[in-house]
């Protein structure tokens, strides 16, 4: 019974994250006023399926290169069928969302790799279902959380620096992320 709660838990953190990023996406580039019906049919299949595939995929290890690169493209592919203009700024804060989501992700688990010494491999990396793990899970899709609160705040001046750093540094960020993903 336990593991199947905690595989809840797990899935729902998974589509929860990915509703984070279309807010991102959301106070970037998209516009909720003009969201049509495809648009919200896109956006809400993405979060659900991928979300969902995130999730169950988490169930088997803490961390998959192959499964970020499909989340990425999957997301980016959704993004184009809504919005087809500002293509390779989607792309970059995409890229850029789910990597720094990574990078969380193995900083609180190297921290926790303190406290647990030598299970961690069983307790958190690999083949582990433990609230451990969900507990980074979740503290590191909380603290995107408060940033997105805190942007929010804030919307209209991200929206004009978002627009003003289109061609440098997210296009930069978006080269950058697909270099680390090849190698």
């Amino acid at each position: 019974m336990n593991q199947i709660i905690l595989s809840g838990i797990q899935i729902t953190i998974s589509i929860w994250e990915m509703w984070m990023c279309y807010e991102i996406l959301y106070m970037t580039v998209l516009d909720k006023k003009y969201a049509d019906k495809k648009e919200t049919i896109i956006r809400w299949a993405n979060i659900f399926v991928v979300g969902s595939l995130l999730g169950i995929n988490r169930l088997i290890a803490f961390f998959s290169r192959t499964m970020l690169g499909l989340v990425v493209i999957l997301t980016i592919m959704c993004m184009y069928g809504i919005k087809r203009k500002k293509v390779v700024l989607s792309a970059g804060i995409v890229f850029v969302y789910f990597e720094f989501i990574a990078i969380l992700d193995f900083i609180l688990a190297f921290i926790s790799m303190e406290f647990i010494k030598e299970q961690f491999e069983h307790v958190i990396y690999i083949y582990a279902l433990t609230w451990q793990k969900v507990l980074i899970y979740f503290f590191t899709r909380g603290i995107i959380l408060l940033g997105i609160v805190n942007i929010k705040k804030r919307e209209e001046s991200i929206r004009s620096m978002w627009n003003y750093s289109y061609n440098r540094g997210v296009t930069m960020c978006g080269t950058f992320q697909i270099s680390v993903m090849v190698r």
